[in-house]
């Protein structure tokens, strides 16, 4: 019995340790009803921000409230039901809405309120109109300056008008006033002015040729005095029929080259001054010296060639006419003998300047080709160049020569004809090619219509871009020319480089070409002065 006794009394103590964990679980309870709690109040702090940013009406947050309300108050009854140490807990959340209705009232008041649907389609229609208002105003602004300038250019060419009218007006003027009238010719009154534009030609003339107007340039220069008169344009009458014929050729385009400028102007030159009309003057005895006669009488011949300076004698020609000048100083007054004398010097100039002048070149350039590699390139037609080559492939048949053109069939195809005739190995190509066949030659050679004081040269349209080809690839460029294409001016002159007017021509700047090759010697560009200086005390 005492053992029983002693066992009761231990199974008494043993109780207790059941109620506490029965405490334990109710705890467990509570922390799970408040994570609980504090989950949904973020969850629906999260739905009120959330409805904010989209626009949610009041009644919307207000349904949602009591929502909030009644579930946080079932939350409540729940609680109260577990335990009563969840009593304080349930105040809270009875409280947490009021609070959040205060911050709710508050974002309201920064908010901007929704606009409805027809206050954003009266907004759209705002927008649209004032973008049409931009648009038509800038349009607007577009036809007024389109109409100023319309204003603008009409007005010009009113006064273009006029002043051409006036121009027009004070030309016949001054032609009938210098206007000489004979015997049987009487003063023509004046045409009516109808407000027509009157043209500066004269109409009604006995004059079957071209009627041209005065080159202002032409007019100033000293080598073509025949241009600068004023006459007016005299019949075939008084010019030499060789003369015609050379005009003639330059008009077909038969002589399109200087160098064939100038040596068929001195033939025509002698013919001219074997005739009647230069020997006249001495078999008479006037007195006269042969330089003056034949000074007046090539002044009618140069009249007739250019047409009044519509085609001003190109640089190099107006040199020739200059020696030839001088020339005609040296001879005696001697009728046949000083005739004689005279055609003996042109002949000479002749031989100077188109045969001894060549084969100098030739020899001087010798040096420079013998060095050079296999290919020379050429571009154009030039006969000395043509001259150069010939002599070339003579002494070395192992060189190859190309021949470039603007265009093929141009005048380059002379100096194909005339190596394949002699069987010499040549290319030819056009301008458009040059880039490909540049890099295997050596050497480029150019002919030249003149070469001015600054160490330009004037060249036939195409040779600044060989040359700048040939810059490009490291190859030599060298120009050749005769002493008389030296001329004492510089910068650009358009028809006064060229041949009579009818081939265009360009110069190619001095930093382009390596050197000139004259009959003197083999010079750089910069050196054109000296042999302008050497020309001049050589005259003297």
């Amino acid at each position: 019995m005492g053992k029983g006794k002693k066992g009761q009394p231990a199974q008494q103590k043993e109780q207790p340790p059941p109620a506490k964990e029965d405490k334990t679980a109710a705890n467990v309870e509570e922390q799970s009803v408040s994570n609980l709690k504090k989950s949904l109040e973020k969850l629906s702090l999260e739905v009120k921000k959330l409805g904010a940013v989209l626009g949610v009406e009041e009644g919307h947050k207000e349904a949602g409230s009591e929502q909030q309300k009644q579930n946080k108050a079932g939350q409540v009854d729940v609680n109260q039901q577990t335990s009563d140490s969840s009593k304080p807990t349930s105040s809270n959340a009875a409280d947490q809405p009021k609070q959040d209705e205060q911050v709710d009232q508050k974002k309201n008041q920064f908010e901007r309120p929704e606009m409805t649907a027809e206050e954003k389609k009266a907004q759209r229609a705002a927008k649209a109109a004032e973008k049409k208002l931009k648009a038509e105003a800038s349009k607007n602004k577009k036809e007024n300056a389109q109409q100023n300038e319309q204003q603008q250019a009409n007005q010009q060419k009113g006064n273009k008008q006029q002043q051409q009218q006036k121009q027009g007006q004070n030309k016949e003027e001054n032609a009938g006033q210098g206007k000489k009238v004979g015997k049987n010719d009487q003063p023509k009154a004046k045409p009516q002015d109808n407000g027509e534009i009157k043209s500066a030609l004269r109409t009604g003339s006995s004059y079957s040729g071209k009627e041209v107007k005065f080159d202002l340039i032409a007019s100033t220069s000293d080598d073509v005095q025949n241009a600068a008169e004023p006459e007016p344009i005299r019949s075939t009458v008084l010019i030499h029929p060789a003369f015609i014929e050379l005009s003639t050729k330059c008009e077909d385009g038969i002589i399109d080259s200087i160098d064939e400028l100038c040596k068929q102007f001195i033939d025509t030159t002698i013919e001219f001054v074997k005739s009647p009309q230069i020997a006249s003057g001495n078999d008479n005895g006037s007195g006269e010296s042969l330089s003056k006669k034949f000074d007046s009488a090539l002044k009618h011949q140069l009249t007739y060639f250019t047409f009044n300076g519509k085609w001003p004698l190109p640089f190099a020609l107006g040199n020739i006419v200059r020696l030839m000048r001088k020339e005609s100083e040296k001879v005696e007054q001697d009728s046949i003998s000083g005739i004689d004398a005279f055609v003996k010097l042109l002949d000479e100039l002749k031989e100077t300047n188109f045969i001894f002048a060549y084969e100098a070149i030739s020899d001087h350039i010798e040096k420079k080709i013998s060095k050079a590699g296999q290919y020379i390139l050429t571009y154009d037609w030039c006969p000395l160049v043509h001259r150069i080559l010939v002599d070339t492939a003579d002494r070395d048949k192992s060189k190859i020569f190309c021949f470039v053109d603007e265009e093929l069939g141009a005048r380059g195809m002379q100096h194909v004809q005339a190596f394949t005739q002699k069987g010499v190995r040549s290319q030819y190509l056009n301008l458009n090619s040059i880039s490909y066949v540049m890099h295997n030659c050596s050497m480029v050679i150019l002919g030249c219509a003149a070469v001015l004081s600054n160490g330009c040269v004037a060249t036939w349209l195409g040779s600044l871009q060989v040359a700048l080809v040939a810059k490009h690839f490291n190859v030599p460029v060298l120009v050749v020319a005769q002493t008389f294409k030296f001329v004492d001016k510089f910068g650009s002159y358009g028809r006064r480089i060229s041949v009579m007017g009818r081939k265009e021509l360009e110069l190619l700047p001095a930093d382009l070409i390596t050197a000139v090759v004259t009959d003197l010697r083999i010079l750089p560009p910069s050196a054109a002065p000296a042999v302008l200086k050497a020309k001049d005390l050589e005259a003297e």
